[in-house]
């Protein structure tokens, strides 16, 4: 699956306004970093092969 930059925005949008209900600000912000490291991982790796 592919995502453009825009998508990966809005879901990690989507997901922030959950997690920050849930967690707080700050542990939401450091789980959002790592979502998009993932994500973005996961591209390099899916354009590798």
């Amino acid at each position: 699956m592919k995502f453009s930059k825009k998508q990966i925005d809005e879901i990690i949008t989507k997901k922030t306004d959950g997690l920050i209900s849930e967690f707080g600000l700050q542990k939401a912000k450091k789980i959002v970093t790592a979502i998009k490291k993932n994500l973005l991982a996961e591209q390099r790796r899916r354009k590798a092969l």
